[in-house]
This record gives structure tokens, C-alpha cells and sequence, in this order.
């Protein structure tokens, strides 16, 4: 009984220390700023465009909230680059030593440029190209 007894009432101090989850999305949370992206297993989907990344390889999304979007694809050993912008790209902003770059637009379903950017060592050039242009020919209208 007294081990019973000291389980309930530990339940019932836990269960009163537990903060209640919301039924709905708090305000603050409603409107957020940014462009709207998620990701899964091989796709980037933003509002603009969807594109297939290569396995393995990371997202950042570079830019602030209030700005365009700007994301990097970054291979897993830090050594290929591959950015994609929706505002002209300067190739001296990703000044990686050694590396070689590549650089060309798309034209998105809905009439707007995207430019993109390819970064890798000379080493890893000629594959690289391979993968860059598999990712561009991944576009799609957003989904």
C-alpha cells in the first residue's frame, strides 16, 4: 500500500508540473517572417520552386528572414558548394581557396530568374559538374 501510495502521488506531482500544450498555434508563432521552406529525405520546397538535393548533402538557408531566399547545399565533406539565390549571386561572396566555380540561371515556373552558383575543388571538378547540373535539372514548380 505505501508503495502504491507513493507512486500516485508522484504521478499526480508530475502530471502537475507538465505545462499544457496548445490546441491551436500561439499568435507569436502565426506570422512568422521568411520565405516558407521545409525539407524531407531528397527535396528542398520553397514558395518559388521544389529541387532534389544530393543524398547525404546538408541545407543552410542563408539568408535573414526579411530577405530573398539564399540556400547552400553543402556536400557532407565540406568541399562542394552549390548555391542557389533568388537575387544575382557575386562569386567573390564565397571565396573558398583552390576551388573553381560555375555560375547560371534558371527561368521558374512563375516567370522569375533563379541563379545558382557551383563551388568545388579542381581535384573534384568534373564530378562535381555532374552533380551540379543533376540538381538543376531537378527544378520544378513548387509543390
Amino acid at each position: 500500500m505505501r508503495r502504491f501510495t507513493a507512486w500516485a502521488i508522484a504521478l499526480l506531482v508530475s502530471a502537475g508540473c507538465a505545462s499544457p500544450i496548445p490546441a491551436t498555434t500561439p499568435p507569436q508563432l502565426q506570422h512568422t517572417m521568411g520565405a516558407v521552406v521545409r525539407l524531407d529525405d531528397n527535396f528542398f520546397y520553397a514558395e518559388m520552386f521544389t529541387v532534389r538535393y544530393p543524398q547525404g548533402w546538408r541545407i543552410v538557408k542563408l539568408n535573414p528572414s526579411v530577405e530573398p531566399l539564399r540556400l547552400a547545399m553543402i556536400s557532407p565533406d565540406d568541399t562542394l558548394y552549390i548555391v542557389l539565390d533568388t537575387q544575382p549571386i557575386r562569386p567573390e561572396d564565397y571565396p573558398i581557396a583552390g576551388a573553381r566555380t560555375t555560375q547560371t540561371t534558371r527561368t521558374l515556373s512563375d516567370g522569375s530568374t533563379l541563379y545558382a552558383l557551383g563551388i568545388a575543388p579542381e581535384a573534384a571538378w568534373q564530378p562535381f559538374l555532374t552533380t551540379f547540373a543533376r540538381v538543376l535539372d531537378s527544378l520544378m514548380p513548387p509543390r
